[in-house]
Formats: C-alpha cells, sequence, structure tokens
C-alpha cells in the first residue's frame, strides 16, 4: 500500500472514532501533534484512536484532541487528512480554533 493509501486509511479511522465529518470544528498540526477540534469531545474513542497505526498517543487538551504521530509522519498524515475532511487551505481558521482551544483550556498550574 502507497504512503498515501495508507493515510488516507488512517484518516477515515480517525474520522470514524472521532463522531464523522460533522463533528470536526478544525484542524492544524505541530511538530509531532495532529489537533483536531470538535464540536463534541465525548464522541473521540480515546482508545480506539490508540489503535490506530502511527497513533502514538490520543489525548484531550483543552478543547482539542491531539494526536501524536511523530515528526515528519504528521506532515505527511494532516496533508491526507486535511484533504480527505476538506479542511485544506483552512489553516487560518483552524489556527485559530487551535489558539481559542488553548486559551479557554482554563489550564490553572502552579509552580510547588
Amino acid at each position: 500500500m502507497g504512503k498515501n493509501n495508507e493515510y488516507l486509511e488512517i484518516s477515515k479511522q480517525i474520522v470514524a472514532n472521532i463522531g464523522g465529518m460533522d463533528n470536526i470544528q478544525g484542524t492544524a498540526h505541530c511538530a509531532t501533534r495532529l489537533r483536531i477540534v470538535l464540536k463534541d469531545n465525548d464522541l473521540a474513542d480515546i482508545e480506539k484512536l490508540e489503535d490506530i497505526d502511527k497513533v502514538k498517543g490520543a489525548f484531550i487538551a483543552g478543547n482539542q484532541l491531539q494526536l501524536i504521530l511523530g515528526a515528519g509522519t504528521v506532515n505527511d498524515v494532516y496533508e491526507v487528512f486535511a484533504e480527505y475532511t476538506n479542511k485544506i487551505g483552512k489553516a487560518t481558521y483552524s489556527e485559530s480554533l487551535i489558539y481559542e482551544a488553548e486559551s479557554t483550556s482554563g489550564s490553572d498550574q502552579s509552580v510547588i
């Protein structure tokens, strides 16, 4: 299976385990993680997401789902995922949602 086909299959599995296409508000990525802002985080099945090939970890941080894919791999998966979910070219919107999710997470950690 070619890389694009492999990443398309991964994208389909991710969508199936986050409540479908309609649950996606935006996507972005950093150096190692695919970041997805969902309308309803409760629809994400973390255990099943972690079982997807190439996914090294999955968790909700603030108001976003983060899938750890690793450096390099995340770029390729994001490209296919964004196209598959019709979120390609919406990085500004996605990054805005990611920023909002991070800034409203209510994280009040103090140094002990």
